[in-house]
Order: structure tokens, then C-alpha cells, then sequence
């Protein structure tokens, strides 16, 4: 995976543990990589593990936790 994210590689990053994002990777220095948002141009340096060559492989990262409600502290049995 290291050796195909390189510069001008479309990639995927997941933004808040929910947000799938496409990006272009601008420049690559060490372990950290400058990519672009394909849709606001705003550019973040970011980690390799933090991109995924796929979206399908970045979907599995993603965590489906759901609150199945809200409960007032005062709900609670003490």
C-alpha cells in the first residue's frame, strides 16, 4: 500500500470516524503525505495510515455506532 500512494494518487480519508472523503496526494515527504479535498481544494497534511486506496477498503474502517437514545442523567438508577 506505501508504494502506491504517491503524488497525483487519488486516495480516500475518513474525516471524524463517519466522513469518507476523496483527495489528491500533493506531495509526500517521509511517513507524512500533503493531499487535496477533490471538492472544497483545502489541503491537510496527514499520516500514510490515514489513506485508503479504496473507497470499499475505507468503508470497512468506518464505525456504524448508532446511540439508540438519549437517556437524561436523571434516568439513570443510582
Amino acid at each position: 500500500m506505501d508504494d502506491k500512494l504517491n503524488a497525483g494518487r487519488h486516495a480516500f480519508m475518513i474525516e471524524s470516524n463517519r466522513i469518507i472523503r476523496e483527495v489528491v496526494i500533493i506531495k509526500v515527504v517521509y511517513d507524512l503525505l500533503t493531499v487535496q479535498f477533490i471538492d472544497t481544494k483545502g489541503a491537510v497534511r496527514v499520516r500514510r495510515n490515514r489513506l485508503y486506496e479504496t473507497e470499499e477498503e475505507a468503508k470497512m474502517h468506518v464505525t456504524d455506532k448508532r446511540k439508540t437514545g438519549y437517556k437524561s442523567p436523571y434516568e439513570y438508577d443510582l
